[in-house]
């Protein structure tokens, strides 16, 4: 009895390495190959060059913060949209498309968030916890008519696609369409639970010499006050 148990745990044993190195086989073999491919109907992209260098640099004088950004461009995409005439009328030219922009019409941008630490997880996730499923851009985007016709972020606050969102003002974070009440989101805010969202641009800011100061709650909005053009 003793030995058959025994030649039980051998077997076992073996079958557990088999299936784990195999898993692991099948790991290294698609790993960054085979898994995820580049399908653009889908929204996905994987450019070449994954990471670059950034230097950053901040400073606060009690009232005003200031950050510099410093990145090397080989091409500094300094244009986001051209209208070109062409065979009698004008034709647009660049804007966003899922992977390279093929006319080389995308501007180089800088967004980043900031909190006063009143947002639970962005000390430790970063604008992670901005992303919710659904959210323009993503394979399984929501329909825009969907966001139009949701009774507060369409109807009442002029969404007509999915933007970032905190997941406190959800009942289900997983649930776009779950807003909490409007008296829970005004109270959230003045407890301070929101993001600004500060975003600079090579084409529609940089030359009058602005950025975008926007901020993120239970959508992504402009703060008070004239907004560059979209």
């Amino acid at each position: 009895m003793e030995i058959a148990a025994g030649q039980r745990k051998k077997k076992l044993l073996a079958v557990t390495i088999a299936v784990f190195l195999a898993m692991l086989a099948l790991s290294w073999l698609f790993s960054g190959t085979g898994v995820v491919r580049n399908d653009i109907k889908r929204n996905i992209y994987i450019p070449q060059e994954l990471t670059m260098p950034l230097q950053v640099k901040a400073a606060h004088n009690g009232k005003k913060i200031f950050f510099r950004y410093r990145w090397p461009a080989k091409q500094p995409s300094l244009y986001w949209d051209v209208v070109k005439f062409e065979g009698g009328s004008w034709k647009k030219y660049g804007g966003e498309t899922p992977g390279r922009e093929p006319d080389g019409l995308a501007e180089d941008r800088i967004a980043m968030m900031v909190d006063d630490g009143s947002v639970p997880g962005f000390d430790r996730y970063g604008g992670y916890i901005t992303v919710g499923k659904g959210l323009d851009g993503f394979t399984d985007a929501v329909d825009e008519e969907e966001v139009e016709k949701h009774p507060y972020l369409g109807k009442k606050k002029g969404l007509d696609e999915l933007t970032k969102y905190l997941p406190q003002t959800r009942t289900d974070p997983a649930d776009w369409a779950a807003v909490i009440s409007e008296e829970d989101l005004a109270a959230q805010r003045k407890a301070g639970y929101f993001l600004d969202l500060w975003q600079w641009q090579a084409s529609r800011s940089n030359p009058i010499d602005m950025a975008s100061d926007q901020f993120i709650a239970e959508g992504r909005f402009s703060d008070a006050g004239k907004t560059v053009s979209y």
